[in-house]
């Protein structure tokens, strides 16, 4: 009885040894999708002129995104401060005063990240026209 214990507990232990490989495959698709598991085929990858087009072309989207928040956040912090239904309050009212901060703070930075993006576009824009032999 002892003896077939064992033996059905071996069994369990080399099923899963030989199982546990199977569970990490869906890990290393995933990182070698995004080109972390092999670097060196990224960097093949990166000498492709359509690939910093691409990405030259998400970076503009993301630029265009970003400046649109920051214009709408701007149009609420000036609805805010005009909107207010006593407009001599809108320098001394501590509630107003901190609200502009907090927007005034977020538009610098949405503008920042914006600017970010587009500094990115013109290097992958450059990146593709030195690609394509221009």
């Amino acid at each position: 009885m002892l003896n077939h214990a064992v033996h059905k507990i071996q069994s369990l232990a080399f099923a899963a040894l030989l199982a546990a490989p199977l569970t990490l495959l869906p890990l290393v698709a995933d990182a070698q999708q995004e080109g972390g598991a092999y670097p060196m085929f990224a960097d093949e990858i990166a000498r492709l002129p359509e690939v910093h087009l691409a990405r030259a072309e998400e970076y503009e989207r993301k630029a265009a995104s970003y400046r649109k928040e920051a214009a709408k956040q701007r149009k609420l912090l000036g609805d805010s401060i005009t909107g207010n239904r006593e407009p001599e309050r809108a320098d001394t009212d501590p509630m107003i005063l901190e609200m502009r901060r907090h927007y005034e703070a977020y538009i610098e930075k949405v503008e920042a990240v914006a600017l970010e993006a587009e500094r990115f576009s013109t290097f992958h824009r450059k990146q593709w026209e030195t690609l394509r032999g221009k």
